[in-house]
C-alpha cells in the first residue's frame, strides 16, 4: 500500500500517524462502545458527549479523522501484531470537548483496526 507523501515523511521524523485507512468493525461501535455493560462500560461517558446508538457514524468518523491526525505511540508487540495508542481530543456533537485514549493493534497484515477507547484522564 502506497501512503501519501506527508505519511512518509511522518515516518521519517519519527511520527507515527495511523493514517486514513484504520478499520473500525461497525460491531465494535453498536454492539460494545455504545451499548450499556457491567463492565467496562464506556456508553455512559460517550453518551455525557453526544454519542449515541442514533448517530453511531459520526462517532465513528470523529474516530477516522482523529487516527489520521493525531500521533500514535507503540505500546507493546503481541502474537497478533504491534499495539498503538492515539491521545486525541476533538469537539463533540453536544459541543463538549472529549478527550480519549484510542487503542489500535497492526496486524501482521499491515492493517490497523480499532481495539477500544477510554476516557483520558485530566491531569491535575
Amino acid at each position: 500500500m502506497a501512503y501519501p507523501v506527508i505519511y512518509w515523511l511522518y515516518y521519517q521524523q519519527g511520527i507515527m500517524k495511523l493514517g486514513p485507512n484504520v478499520i473500525i468493525s461497525k460491531d465494535k461501535l453498536l454492539k460494545y462502545l455504545l451499548v450499556p455493560r457491567r463492565e467496562d462500560d464506556k456508553s455512559e461517558f460517550l453518551k455525557s458527549r453526544g454519542y449515541t446508538l442514533a448517530n453511531w457514524m459520526q462517532l465513528e468518523k470523529d474516530m477516522r479523522i482523529a487516527a489520521e491526525i493525531y500521533e500514535a505511540k507503540e505500546t507493546k508487540v503481541t502474537p497478533y501484531g504491534k499495539v498503538y495508542e492515539v491521545k486525541a481530543k476533538w469537539r463533540t456533537p453536544n459541543t463538549k470537548e472529549i478527550s480519549v485514549v484510542m487503542v489500535w493493534i497492526k496486524e501482521e497484515t499491515g492493517g490497523i483496526k480499532f481495539i477500544t477507547l477510554y476516557p483520558e484522564k485530566e491531569k491535575r
